[in-house]
């Protein structure tokens, strides 16, 4: 793949590899199965606890509507114990679709604003 073709999914994962081998904390969890995000994200709290650094990675609506339940319940989890990040890394997201992402627009940012938000992430 010539940089020109990479697209930016592509770019991330490539990013991500590099951090990888030089992190080894980092464990990347990819949520694209249906159904499979939920189940990800309460592994990646798991992983979390144990000291690591899980980067979740899927279709940012699928993050942010189907499994907004999930991800808001593992960072309250590692709120309360006080230890413990997740990096959730949503692809296709934004107002601006491409070819491969007709379904993509604005229903991905705002529902994850608001639990970052709810969480005093950051500040509304």
């Amino acid at each position: 793949m010539t940089p020109s073709s990479a697209t930016p999914r592509d770019a991330a994962t490539q990013a991500l590899q590099r951090l990888m081998a030089t992190h080894p904390e980092i464990v990347l969890l990819d949520a694209e199965a249906p159904g499979s995000a939920s189940a990800l994200i309460e592994k990646a709290g798991d992983l979390a606890l144990q000291g690591s650094l899980p980067v979740v990675t899927g279709w940012s609506e699928g993050l942010s509507s189907g499994a907004n339940e999930a991800m808001y319940l593992q960072q309250a989890r590692l709120s309360r114990a006080g230890q413990g990040k997740i990096i959730y890394l949503g692809h296709g997201a934004g107002l601006v679709p491409g070819n491969d992402l007709a379904t993509q627009a604005v229903r991905d940012g705002m529902p994850l604003t608001i639990i970052a938000a709810q969480l005093g992430h950051i500040n509304t």
